[in-house]
């Protein structure tokens, strides 16, 4: 399920227009990379 809201959150990413970044969808990234135990890809700028 986790894998799951992560695909989700790329993909709600990749359809904003004008290639602007949520927050949202970044801070959701973020927290499925460190549930995976992923801490490089969560840290980075």
């Amino acid at each position: 399920m986790i894998n799951t809201a992560q695909s989700f959150a790329f993909e709600a990413m990749e359809v904003i227009p004008d290639y602007q970044k949520s927050v949202r969808c970044i801070k959701r990234l973020a927290e499925t990379n460190l549930i995976n135990s992923q801490y490089e890809v969560a840290t980075e700028d």
